[in-house]
């Protein structure tokens, strides 16, 4: 609707401006009328032959204007029909909402007849059955009774006065009886509860902080294996002077302690009431033993090597050989945790068998008598490959896979010199006796 008084706005404002116009024309056509009045007189031409206005560009001008006038006409019976339309649908709209007002009072007029009917109706009914059922008492001597209506209004306003009386008397006997004592009693009692419970709390929170329950008590450790349960709890930093509750609050500060044991590889703390701490332990696994000077010393899958020796490797864990550099440790461990360990399993011991070309050669010996030579950077891809080339291979042979993969047998055994002196001596021996 806006945009519509919008355009109606616009219409008459471009309406105006070719009003101004016509009178513009008007003027114009008044000035040159008295011009050639003028112009007629005599002499005035020889004096004014420089003002005179051109016949084609006036007909153009007067054309123009007539169609200017037309247009405008045209706007205005437009602007009116469409204000006559508007009216009338205005029109319509009103008779429609009184027409709609008319039939919904006449409902309601006719709802409310109805009901009112119908109980004068029912009322009616009651009273007739009364009469039917009990005589009709005589009123007492000295006592004037009125005419009543049992039929009419009357009757239907007392039964709403005694239906309203009866919910009275049925809510307040549903309504709990309030207390005998005043209110400022029962403000009284309350502050005294109130002051009673705030000190009983308090009582039971310091009978706590003296007991031995508030301090921490036992602390189980599971999991660990190389690591001893005093040296987790010195590197856990738990103080036992403090609260339990208060280091109940800390246990992830005194995990990431226990964690930077070299053994360890994560630790979990669980509270348990009253005031006990469960530490569980999972340590780095061990990936094999390096055999320095006949001692064994296990390996972890971090890099790290047990310091502490052993004379057996009773667990059967692959022997390294000639691991002396620790970073060649810290890159073969860092390609080995990647390897499959169904194949790890089948590992007896390896060596680090670096050449002059490459530095960082591995040589595998496997259980089932296979031997393989690897670079540690590519030993994950190539040792993919390493159940084909068994499955292909007629026997226990090298496999090279330091440039490509390809396999070779084993290069023949050297003889021993005792054994070919031996061999020489009776041959000459014997070709004496000859």
């Amino acid at each position: 609707m806006s945009n519509d008084w919008d355009k109606l706005e616009e219409e008459s404002r471009q309406k105006a401006n070719r009003i101004r116009d016509v009178f513009s024309l008007e003027e114009f056509e008044y000035n040159r009328k008295r011009s050639s009045q003028r112009v007629e007189q005599p002499g005035y031409q020889q004096q004014h032959s420089r003002r005179r206005v051109n016949p084609e560009a006036l007909a153009i001008a007067q054309a123009q204007a007539q169609q200017k006038a037309k247009q405008e006409q045209e706007a205005l019976a437009r602007e009116q029909a469409w204000k006559i339309e508007q009216a009338q649908i205005a029109q319509a709209e009103a008779r429609r909402r009184e027409e709609a007002a008319r039939l919904a009072q006449e409902a309601q007029n006719l709802n409310q007849t109805s009901i009112h009917d119908a109980a004068k109706e029912r009322a009616k009914q009651r009273v007739d059955a009364h009469a039917h059922q009990a005589p009709q008492q005589q009123p007492k001597p000295g006592k004037v009774v009125k005419n009543v209506d049992f039929t009419g209004e009357s009757r239907v306003k007392m039964h709403e006065e005694q239906a309203k009386k009866a919910k009275k008397t049925k809510k307040a006997k549903e309504e709990p009886n309030e207390p005998a004592y005043p209110v400022a009693e029962r403000k009284g009692k309350g502050l005294l509860v109130t002051i009673v419970i705030f000190w009983a709390i308090t009582a039971l929170i310091s009978l706590y902080l003296l007991s031995p329950l508030s301090h921490l008590g036992e602390i189980k450790i599971t999991g660990n294996h190389f690591a001893s349960a005093s040296e987790i709890i010195e590197k856990s930093k738990i103080n036992d002077d403090h609260y339990f509750l208060v280091l109940a609050r800390q246990t992830q500060k005194f995990e990431k302690n226990i964690a930077q044991d070299e053994y360890i590889k994560s630790a979990k703390i669980a509270t348990q009431l009253p005031n006990e701490f469960d530490i569980k332990i999972v340590e780095w696994r061990v990936l094999g033993v390096d055999d320095i000077n006949g001692k064994y010393h296990r390996v972890l899958e971090n890099g790290y090597m047990m310091p502490d020796e052993e004379d057996n490797n009773d667990n059967g864990f692959p022997v390294w050989n000639n691991f002396t550099s620790s970073e060649i440790m810290k890159k073969f461990v860092e390609q080995y945790n990647k390897l499959d360990e169904k194949f790890t399993a089948e590992i007896d011991h390896l060596d680090y068998t670096p050449s002059q070309s490459n530095k960082q050669l591995v040589t595998i010996y496997m259980k089932n008598g296979f031997q393989i030579l690897v670079d540690i950077p590519n030993m994950v891809e190539k040792l993919g490959y390493y159940d084909q080339v068994v499955a292909n291979a007629p026997e226990p042979c090298i496999i090279d896979m330091e440039v490509g993969i390809f396999t070779k047998p084993f290069p023949a055994p050297e003889p021993d010199p005792a054994t070919d002196e031996t061999t020489n001596t009776q041959e000459n021996g014997d070709s004496t006796n000859g």
